[in-house]
């Protein structure tokens, strides 16, 4: 798995800077559509989540939903490797620098373990860019204020 998707799972995984100033900062677009699906949550648009599996990838803190048939299948070294970048941000930035932990999801997704659906993602020619998003889903405000649970869903042809 190249750098790319270390940056972007960091970037997707705990936040990013918004689409809308990103490529005046940046100079060009970012991997996350974190800040669209946000909008899209607060309007009252978010998706549903997405179906478990049907194969799954389980970690200490996360689980890889994905596939190896259809219109979105991966190898399953490609989701091993999703999770090995999700494991390693986890450690860097709540056990290193003391973040805290992302709230549970009730057992959405199985398991109260984070969860990282590898699908397809908006094919629009302005969402053409996105790596992956963060969806929010339920009021979490305790320990979190203002804090929802969440999970991320992660193109299945990134490069």
């Amino acid at each position: 798995m190249k750098r790319t998707t270390l940056v972007l799972i960091l970037a997707v995984l705990f936040g990013a800077v918004p689409a809308l100033y990103a490529r005046d900062y940046f100079g060009e677009l970012p991997l996350s559509g974190t800040w669209e699906a946000l909008v899209a949550y607060w309007a009252g648009e978010a998706p549903p989540r997405p179906e478990p599996g049907p194969l799954f990838v389980y970690s200490e803190k996360f689980v890889i939903h994905f596939d190896t048939i259809g219109t979105y299948a991966v190898l399953p070294k490609y989701a091993e490797s999703v999770s090995v970048y999700a494991e390693h941000c986890w450690r860097l930035q709540v056990d290193s620098l003391g973040w805290a932990p992302l709230p549970m999801d009730s057992g959405r997704g199985g398991d109260d373990r984070y969860d990282i659906y590898i699908k397809g993602m908006p094919t629009a020619p302005e969402s053409a860019h996105i790596g992956g998003r963060t969806w929010a889903e339920s009021f979490y405000d305790d320990p979190y204020p203002y804090g929802h649970s969440s999970y991320i869903q992660v193109r299945h042809d990134l490069q």
